[in-house]
């Protein structure tokens, strides 16, 4: 064979396989508004593409589109980054749960 064989590279077992679009993530739940971002950034980038493509008779309409897929991306990435605090915020809760940060806590509230 000219080339030789093909090798194949074995993925980490939790690595996203090439076709799987959005990789395997146990936390569907969780995964739904990366999914979602992830789509409405492809749509900006699609709508944004025909909107330079377009021609003078359908240039304000692709503009439209373009500018309404903006929207779409900047409200998934809101909540993505809300999800993100909130996640934050719940581990450093969790992490102040020792004895003297309950007295300290009480101490500045003066009791």
């Amino acid at each position: 064979m000219f080339f030789g064989p093909k090798k194949r590279h074995k993925r980490p077992r939790h690595a996203p396989r090439p076709n799987d679009r959005f990789g395997n993530q146990p936390e569907e739940q969780q995964s739904r508004p990366w999914q979602a971002w992830r789509l409405s950034a492809q749509k900006v980038t699609r709508t944004w593409n025909e909107w330079l493509a377009a021609d003078e008779r359908h240039r304000a309409a692709s503009y439209s589109s373009y500018i309404s897929a903006l929207s779409e991306e900047e409200r998934a990435a809101a909540e993505i980054e809300l999800i993100v605090k909130f996640g934050a915020e719940a581990k450093e809760a969790s992490a102040r749960t020792d004895p003297t940060a309950h007295t300290d806590a009480a101490r500045s509230a003066g009791e």
